[in-house]
């Protein structure tokens, strides 16, 4: 799970629309594949906010998703558990 804290610190960091959709990809890729473990990541944290702000950056970067893949993901990844 070192990709997804890396994938993380990028995020924050980056400025530009396309590299944000293809991190947050990884991201719910990781959701995807093993939700317990990146959800236990996301909110190891308690004083920290990244699990909501990396929801409200994939919610508010939805209109920019243009690949039928990216937006297949989203949807696999919020799942029934």
């Amino acid at each position: 799970m070192k990709i997804l804290a890396l994938t993380l610190v990028k995020l924050k960091a980056t400025k530009t629309m396309t590299l944000k959709i293809r991190l947050i990809e990884v991201i719910m890729a990781c959701l995807y594949y093993d939700a317990e473990a990146t959800l236990s990541i996301l909110l190891s944290d308690p004083s920290s906010s990244v699990a909501s702000d990396m929801f409200n950056m994939l919610f508010d970067s939805l209109k920019d998703m243009s690949r039928d893949f990216t937006m297949r993901l989203v949807v696999l990844s919020f799942r029934p558990f």
